[in-house]
């Protein structure tokens, strides 16, 4: 049922969407359910559980919701912009990501020093900002049809 919901990406790692539901109805017991069969999955699956960081409830997961999830990956990125007002909702988060993926914006004074110091996680992944990278995003091709730039950003990392 789990390949169902994911998509292949690349060499293999399947990407689970975020979907359309809110975190309000979110039922427990099924995200349990999920990291279960996740752990038990071989390969990778990687998870977009939306804004896990700074989003409150209702738009964001109350608290423990995730837990299950993140309890049973090995990594958990924020992707980010080096912005002060995001890093300054970010500060103030109880939930701390493992690895940080910084899009990197021109004209940005916050680098790459001022968002690990903030987070508390090294930045694995710089990000060049790349028009066809937001235009894939803005389309829903991000999963299909991957920009070359981002390949080669990831892949250089």
């Amino acid at each position: 049922a789990l390949d169902r919901l994911t998509v292949e990406v690349a060499g293999g790692t399947r990407l689970l969407v975020r979907g359309g539901s809110s975190w309000s109805e979110a039922v427990p017991e099924r995200l349990v359910g999920l990291g279960d069969d996740l752990a038990a999955r071989p390969g990778v699956v990687v998870v977009d559980a939306g804004d896990l960081w700074t989003a409150a409830p209702p738009v964001g997961p109350p608290a423990g919701l995730v837990d299950p999830l993140l309890g049973v990956a090995e990594r958990s990125l924020l992707v980010t912009r080096a912005c002060y007002l995001g890093l300054r909702r970010l500060s103030r988060q109880e939930r701390r990501p493992t690895e940080v993926v910084l899009v990197v914006e021109p004209g940005r004074a916050l680098d790459r020093h001022d968002v690990e110091a903030v987070v508390g996680a090294p930045v694995t992944i710089r990000v060049p900002m790349d028009p066809a990278v937001a235009r894939s995003v803005d389309a829903g091709l991000l999963a299909r049809r991957i920009p070359r730039s981002l390949i080669r950003a990831v892949e250089s990392s």
